[in-house]
């Protein structure tokens, strides 16, 4: 089996469309939610979206001249592909175009939840393919995606009325 090299670059610039899409679902659906919290949620993580891309921006930096990293060619491609084929916005129109398709506050709710899980899934498998010294950017982002999905599920408890107490 040949090996292939995946470089830093390469992962931080999947990071940055993935933000970036991220950033596009919250802006646009925060012009359809009617819920305040909801809104309230949606403006504080796309703030941090914001704020996510640049800190990934910084690293493209870093990563330019780190090493590629090592894996198996055709499993590791395929298995990369696969996230990203699979993740619900696949480009920042599709991020836009879902936060226009759903009917409700939950559907909302729910279609952020399936985003940040994906989101959380694809920086866990990747952050072995960067720089050691830019594993703790990950990390904190990493903190904060898991935040995101967190925050959604208690609001979909209360939008669903399942609050416990």
């Amino acid at each position: 089996m040949m090996s292939l090299f995946f470089s830093g670059k390469e992962v931080v610039d999947m990071a940055l469309r993935i933000e970036a899409n991220g950033l596009a679902f919250y802006r646009t659906a925060l012009t359809r939610v009617k819920d305040p919290s909801i809104k309230a949620a949606y403006q504080h993580m796309a703030v941090e979206e914001e704020r996510h891309a640049r800190e990934f921006g910084r690293l493209m930096t870093s990563q330019a001249d780190a090493p590629n990293t090592p894996g198996t060619a055709q499993e590791l491609s395929e298995y990369l592909s696969a996230l990203i084929d699979s993740r619900i916005f696949v480009d920042e129109a599709g991020a836009k175009a879902g936060a226009l398709g759903f009917r409700t506050d939950a559907e909302a709710v729910e279609m952020g939840m399936r985003m940040e899980s994906e989101t959380i899934l694809f920086f866990t498998e990747v952050r072995d393919l960067v720089r050691r010294d830019d594993q703790e950017v990950l990390d904190s982002i990493l903190i904060e995606e898991r935040d995101h999905l967190r925050r959604l599920s208690l609001l979909r408890k209360e939008l669903l009325g399942m609050k416990g107490g």
